[in-house]
């Protein structure tokens, strides 16, 4: 037997009623056992189309002896008896069911990604999650479903945008911020080479990220993030531990900056992993690199999103900034 944690939503019709269907249906499917099912929550629909009634959310937990995309099959098959709609991407849906976590497995495969990628972000998903799987781990991040609201509630209002191509995190980063109103943080690297350029660019590299690191570090720092000032950066600290340049024990001397730097810079609640498109000249072993420091056991929450096109990675973080409130 797995344990598994889904997740069921709703804002059209009878939402309660779709909810209660939805539960007696998987009761009655063979090889479900063992339900325990939140309470419903109403919540605000998030990242939205266009206005749309608000949710009624819940999560249930149960046993299953079917593999993943089996279970995939029936929550889809489920969703179709009850009227479930995909014309538009979320869009109102009379009912909605979400495999969150099968286990402590992972699954990549093109029909499903287990653990749902949005979960460790999305406010609405966690809170009911607690009620019935608090303890249930997180096998990317490595945290448990409680920590993961805990981080939530606590974690300071700070989101860092990283990618291995500068110039479209910079634009990205800049549209969210004009957006959503946080305090954009530009990525100090272009003060350190326009202020500097031929010392910069012929210190040996170690120099250089080490230079590079103290710079995005203090501008986190001295940005004062606060509850009343919430931060964007257009970098990430810990993106010179991608630098392919650098030596092990070069890794594991900025390894020790980085963790004196969170002593006065702010960690991020999320980091959001802008991944260049397939074949791009900007996809590259530096790339893969900075998309397995981000997702790290123990590091906390990230998202991995597609750099291109530009406007929907910038309505995709807007979405993640508002799922976490």
């Amino acid at each position: 037997m797995t344990t598994c944690l889904v997740a069921l939503g709703a804002n059209l019709g009878q939402r309660r009623a779709a909810l209660s269907r939805a539960v007696d249906l998987l009761r009655q499917a063979p090889h479900i056992h063992d339900l325990r099912v939140s309470r419903w929550l109403e919540t605000p629909p998030v990242a939205t189309p266009d206005s749309q009634d608000p949710f009624l959310n819940g999560a249930l937990r149960l046993e299953t002896t079917r593999p993943p995309e089996d279970l995939l099959d029936l929550l889809l098959q489920i969703e179709d008896d009850l009227g479930r709609r995909r014309d538009v991407r979320w869009g109102a849906r009379a009912i909605d069911l979400d495999l969150l976590l099968y286990g402590e497995q992972i699954v990549q495969s093109p029909r499903l990604q287990v653990p749902h990628p949005w979960m460790a972000v999305r406010r609405f998903v966690l809170a009911p999650a607690v009620e019935v799987a608090a303890e249930m781990i997180h096998p990317q991040i490595g945290w448990s479903v409680s920590r993961l609201l805990e981080h939530l509630n606590s974690a300071a209002e700070y989101v860092a945008l990283t990618g291995v191509a500068a110039a479209v995190v910079e634009r990205i980063a800049g549209a969210v911020a004009a957006r959503c109103g946080w305090n954009l943080l530009r990525d100090p690297v272009g003060e350190a080479t326009s202020a500097s350029a031929p010392v910069y660019e012929q210190a040996p590299v170690y120099e250089r990220e080490a230079s590079l690191l103290s710079r995005r570090a203090g501008a986190i720092a001295e940005a004062g993030v606060s509850p009343s000032n919430r931060v964007l950066s257009a970098f990430w600290v810990e993106q010179s531990l991608a630098c392919g340049l650098l030596t092990q024990s070069q890794r594991e001397a900025l390894s020790r900056q980085i963790q004196a730097a969170r002593q006065t810079a702010a960690s991020p609640k999320l980091v959001v992993l802008l991944k260049p498109r397939e074949g791009a000249a900007s996809s590259s072993a530096e790339a893969i690199e900075l998309e397995r420091l981000a997702a790290r056991p123990g590091r906390g929450p990230f998202l991995v999103l597609d750099d291109e096109p530009e406007e929907r990675a910038v309505t995709e973080v807007l979405a993640a900034l508002e799922a976490m409130d």
